[in-house]
């Protein structure tokens, strides 16, 4: 079931534009908002935040939805910092 759940999910954000992922969210939502209400409410609460890349070239899709650039950014920092012991905290 979860994957189920982790594939539909990446097919919202794999639409080729913001209308067709609205509909596969809005599909989404109907068929899990039973059983998995919180999570759901979450995900509809804002749902155009999410979407957003699609307002930018589509050459670019694939730079936005990823947060890799982040995660690398903060790992290089996590490195750094723990080999310097005069951060106390």
């Amino acid at each position: 079931m979860r994957h189920d759940v982790e594939t539909e999910l990446a097919g919202i954000w794999a639409q080729p534009n913001k209308e067709e992922a609205m509909t596969q969210l809005s599909a989404f939502k109907t068929r899990y908002g039973h059983l998995y209400p919180e999570a759901v409410h979450s995900l509809a609460d804002e749902e155009d935040k999410p979407l957003t890349f699609y307002d930018f070239p589509q050459t670019m899709h694939c730079y936005i939805r990823t947060t890799n650039a982040i995660e690398s950014l903060w790992s290089l920092v996590r490195q750094r910092t723990d080999q310097i012991n005069v951060f106390t905290n």
